[in-house]
C-alpha cells in the first residue's frame, strides 16, 4: 500500500511538473516494429525500452535510450521430415541524440549501436550468428505529463543488407530528477 501510494505521488507530481532547465526524466516504453525493404520475411516485432531524459532549455532535451526488439521470421514452419524450423532476430540499442520540443509536441534524432543477434533452430539444433552496426533513429511524438508516444524508423545503416522497420513507442515517465 505504502509503495503504490509513494509511485501514485511521483506520478502525480511528474503529470504537474513544468519542463524546467535540469530536469532529468526516466522511463520505461513498450514498443511494436513494422519491418520493411528486406526484413519483410520477418512478422510485427516488440520490445522495450528504457528512456532518459535531460532537459537543456524548454525547447531542447539531451535523449539516451536502451531498448530491445525481437522479431520472428514469416518461414518459422513445421515440417513432417524435419520438424520444428524457427528463425529469431533480436537487435538491442544503445543511443543517444536530441529532441527538439513545439510545445507538447517534439522531433528526435538518435544514433547509436544496434547490436543483432540471429537465431535459427533446426532439429533442436541453434546457430547463431551476431552482427553490430551504426543505427539511426529520427522519430516525432507527443510527450504530455507522464505520457510518451513516438512514431519511430529505425535503420542500421552499417549492414548489408539494410535492416529496417516502423515502429511505434508508447511509455511513460516514472522518475523526475532535478540536477
Amino acid at each position: 500500500m505504502v509503495v503504490s501510494t509513494v509511485l501514485l505521488l511521483l506520478i502525480v507530481e511528474i503529470s504537474y511538473a513544468q519542463r524546467s532547465k535540469d530536469d532529468d526524466y526516466f522511463g520505461i516504453s513498450a514498443r511494436f516494429a513494422f519491418p520493411q525493404q528486406n526484413m519483410s520475411n520477418y512478422n510485427t516485432g516488440f520490445g522495450g525500452l528504457l528512456m532518459d531524459e535531460l532537459v537543456l532549455s524548454k525547447t531542447v532535451s539531451l535523449a539516451a535510450e536502451i531498448g530491445l526488439w525481437q522479431f520472428s521470421a514469416k518461414d518459422n514452419i513445421p515440417t513432417q521430415t524435419t520438424g520444428s524450423f524457427e528463425n529469431t532476430l533480436r537487435t538491442i540499442s544503445l543511443m543517444g541524440g536530441v529532441k527538439y520540443y513545439f510545445g507538447d509536441f517534439y522531433v528526435m534524432g538518435v544514433a547509436g549501436l544496434l547490436y543483432s543477434s540471429f537465431e535459427s533452430k533446426l532439429l533442436g539444433e541453434s546457430i547463431f550468428l551476431n552482427r553490430a552496426g551504426l543505427g539511426l533513429q529520427p522519430s516525432v511524438g507527443l510527450h504530455y505529463g507522464i505520457l510518451d508516444v513516438a512514431a519511430e524508423y529505425t535503420f542500421k545503416i552499417s549492414s548489408d543488407p539494410l535492416r529496417s522497420w516502423i515502429g511505434l513507442r508508447v511509455g511513460v515517465y516514472l522518475l523526475d530528477f532535478h540536477l
